[in-house]
Formats: structure tokens, sequence, C-alpha cells
């Protein structure tokens, strides 16, 4: 896997990509052939566009290949990388629960290391997690968490915003104008540790019902 990883070209925006990167732009490509030309490796971790369609299976499979060489090579900024694309993938499969468990995995690892970018892109693709997990007012919690974490001046890529839009669309839909704003500034309250708790602490509940 890892020689194949080498022969993949260095994606564009990438000074210093891991091979595990390589494997991204792969998937990349599935998700453009869908028709979405989403961006990668754009700063930190590289999140493209969330793949669907016919192709989504198999840029799943590819951020799964990338997974398994980011932990053999025990690259921690690789492994988030993978872990955030991979999750992405999955939302675009509706396989909501692998999802939510690659970026909650991806989030704490984005937090220790310290990619503030990596923390609101993982915030974001959770609440868009949680709303089609029907889970509306955790979702517009989430997108108060990644809009606080994002005050230092993030600017979010058109596809981000496109999928930021559907979200709170949706969420909206659920809880009414008043009840997302109460959500919504719940999740604007809370501290980086208290937001990543919120999120680990849920992911371990739900593993226990399973």
């Amino acid at each position: 896997v890892v020689e194949q990883v080498d022969r993949e070209a260095v994606p564009e925006g990438v000074k210093e990509p891991g091979r595990v990167v390589r494997h991204a732009r792969r998937a990349r490509r599935q998700g453009r052939e869908e028709g979405d030309p989403g961006p990668v490796g754009r700063r930190g971790f590289c999140s493209p566009v969330p793949p669907c369609g016919s192709k989504a299976g198999r840029a799943a499979d590819l951020f799964e290949k990338s997974l398994s060489v980011a932990r053999q090579l025990g690259n921690e900024l690789d492994r988030g990388t993978a872990l955030l694309n991979l999750g992405q993938a999955e939302r675009g499969l509706h396989d909501y629960h692998a999802a939510a468990t690659h970026l909650t995995e991806s989030l704490t690892i984005a937090r220790d290391i310290g990619i503030r970018e990596a923390i609101v892109e993982a915030l974001y693709a959770l609440a868009a997690v949680a709303a089609g997990m029907d889970e509306a007012e955790r979702a517009a919690r989430l997108v108060g968490a990644a809009q606080c974490q994002a005050d230092f001046g993030h600017v979010l890529e058109e596809f981000e915003r496109r999928q930021l839009e559907g979200t709170v669309e949706t969420i909206r839909m659920v809880l009414g104008d008043e009840g997302f704003e109460k959500a919504l500034g719940v999740g604007r309250a809370m501290s980086l540790e208290t937001a990543v708790e919120y999120v680990v602490g849920d992911a371990r509940s739900t593993d226990a019902k399973l």
C-alpha cells in the first residue's frame, strides 16, 4: 500500500504532503467524477468534498487505505487527515455511526496537535452527521461550537458553505427559528474542551447502546 501511495501525484496546495494525502487526491477525483470538484490540501488536514453516488464506496475504500498507511507510519497529522476524509465519505454513504466514530477521532487528534482549522472542519462535519441522524438539537449545538472555534478567521470553502447551509436548513425545519438559535447559542458558549467532551461523550454513549 505504501508503494502505491508513493506513486500518487502531490495534491495542489500542499507544501509538505504526507504520503497519505496522495491517497486523498485519488478519492477527491472520485468526487469530481460525480460532479463536485471540491478542494483538497487547503490547510493542515485535507478534507475534500464528501463523495456521493456510485463512487462513494470506492472513495471510502481509498481513505481506509490512507488510514492504514498513516497508522503504520505513526504520523498523527496524516492519521487525522485520513479520519476526517473517511468520515466525510461515510457521511456521503449515510453510514452515520461510522462517520461519527471517525470524525470524533479526527477531532481529538486535531485538538491534541493544535490544528484549529481541522477542529472547525470536524465539528461542522459532525453537525452534518447529527442532522442526518435526526438529532437536530445536537446538530445545532455542534454548528455553534464550530462557529466559536472559527473565531480566529476561518473561512469556509464553497463546498463547506453548501454543506453548512444544508445542515442549517434541515435543523431549522425541525427546531424552528427560536429553537435553533437557542441550541446554537449553547454551542457557541462551549470551550474547546467542552465541545470535544460533548462529542466524545456522545460517541461513548452510542457505542454502549450497540
